[in-house]
């Protein structure tokens, strides 16, 4: 009987490890990508050969893993209104692009000013009456970019372990589909790398931050009361694989060669996106909390 029962504890003990293994290992996604087993399930997910990458940078850090994964759940609609209200107020101060596309750059301070940038803190200081950053929206801002890491970390890095840095350019856009391009730079829907741009780049994040017409039921009119927009949809053009924009969605994929995209015009309202990219190489990284710092004390002085 004790033998019995000894047998049977070890049977149990091996079944709860193997019940507490398969929750906590990778598993593979429709098209071999592997996903940790407490991703959400993905919308797409689809390993790519690294090996149509173009000639790599002397100093480009290599993937260890290439891919394209889409997946909500991550980011919360909350958290989604938080960012777009700050890339707002910053463009409430700098004014905007001329041509139909707006971008924010926190880690250079960078903000769109008619057809040129403008140094978002030099605005603030010298502005004080025209707004301030919201320090909590700069806290969101941060536990959005570590969960964007987590994610790319946990998918395509899983078995080197190793770190990933923030690159730069990591930015909001706006693409206001009522606005015609004023400059070449304002015509997005153009198929492109991103290693090509941005040789710095190892991977890519996407962060949407508003809802299309289609699902929020605004009439997108482009006139900024949060009505949603038309058209925008990113797609990988080898496979005309297309991804709709909502709010808190994550798009993220290795930046080389292997993921030629584009965004499609965006035809009314305003499309918002945060691009968080990431090289694994700490000499090409940027310092998250020296930025960061700059941005928490426009906030708190102005």
């Amino acid at each position: 009987m004790q033998s019995a029962r000894a047998t049977l504890g070890i049977l149990l003990a091996a079944l709860a490890g193997l019940l507490l293994t398969t929750m906590l290992a990778p598993t593979s996604g429709p098209d071999g990508l592997p996903l940790p087993a407490s991703l959400p399930a993905p919308l797409l997910a689809a390993a790519r050969d690294c090996g149509d990458s173009p000639p790599p940078s002397p100093t480009r850090c290599e993937p260890a893993r290439c891919g394209r994964l889409a997946v909500d759940g991550i980011v919360s609609p909350e958290h989604a209104d938080a960012l777009r209200a700050l890339m707002d107020a910053a463009l409430a101060v700098g004014g905007g692009g001329s041509g139909g596309v707006s971008i924010l750059d926190l880690t250079s301070g960078a903000v769109s000013h008619r057809n040129r940038f403008a140094d978002l803190f030099r605005l603030l200081a010298a502005r004080p009456e025209a707004g301030r950053l919201d320090a909590t929206a700069l806290d969101v801002y941060a536990h959005v970019v570590t969960s964007v890491r987590d994610l790319i970390a946990s998918v395509f890095e899983a078995e080197t372990g190793r770190q990933l840095y923030l690159s730069s350019p990591t930015f909001f856009s706006r693409f206001n589909g009522s606005q015609p391009p004023a400059t070449d730079h304002d015509e997005y829907w153009h198929t492109h790398v991103d290693t090509v741009a941005y040789p710095d780049f190892t991977y890519t994040g996407l962060v949407y931050l508003a809802d299309p017409a289609a699902v929020d039921g605004g009439d997108g009119d482009g006139d900024g009361d949060g009505d949603g927009f038309a058209g925008g949809e990113f797609e990988f053009t080898d496979t005309a694989s297309r991804i709709v924009p909502r709010k808190g969605r994550i798009l993220v994929f290795s930046s080389g060669g292997e993921n030629p995209h584009r965004v499609r015009r965006v035809t009314a309202g305003l499309r918002y996106a945060l691009t968080i990219s990431f090289t694994c190489d700490p000499a090409r990284g940027i310092d998250d909390a020296d930025f960061l710092a700059r941005a928490r004390a426009a906030a708190t002085q102005a």
